[in-house]
């Protein structure tokens, strides 16, 4: 009995360069991009491909970003995004990981956030040194305490 297909190993749901979109994308599928849109794309667990001929001016949140085209807007990327040699983003970005081509992009706020897996983890606290022996207290004096005064060297003695 066969399998059906997972979602991840089909191909990406197209937007052709004749397409003009305006609106909300949403879905479980990897997105490319070859056209025009406007709008919102909502597609946290998949990859939004943008392609070289595209022009998108959308506030994006996706797992992953490919841009070889034109994005404007407020993007946030759970995993990472990839600006080629022809892609230009001009917005807010929010990622874990960036990367930028020779060529590529990038005018805009940009926040690199760690991965909750891979945060550093507080360092363990040092355990209490052991506690050195306490000194033996000094011998008491003959001399009471704040009595004793040196005497003045060359100070009123007497003169030969």
């Amino acid at each position: 009995m066969r399998r059906p297909p997972s979602p991840r190993a089909s191909s990406p749901s197209r937007l052709a360069r004749s397409v003009n979109f305006e609106g909300e994308i949403q879905g479980t599928e990897d997105l490319f991009i070859d056209g025009n849109v406007k709008g919102k794309i909502l597609l946290e667990k998949n990859l939004v491909a943008i392609g070289p001929n595209s022009r998108v001016e959308a506030d994006i949140n996706a797992r992953n970003i490919v841009l070889s085209g034109t994005l404007i807007g407020n993007v946030q990327v759970a995993e990472r995004i990839q600006i080629k040699a022809t892609g230009t983003l001009q917005g807010s970005l929010v990622t874990h990981r960036i990367s930028i081509k020779d060529g590529g992009r990038f005018c805009g706020q940009c926040d690199i956030k760690m991965p909750a897996q891979s945060k550093p983890k507080p360092k363990p606290k040092r355990p209490p040194r052991p506690s050195r022996p306490a000194r033996p207290a000094p011998a008491p004096s003959s001399k009471p305490a704040g009595t004793y005064r040196r005497p003045a060297e060359g100070r009123g003695g007497s003169q030969q």
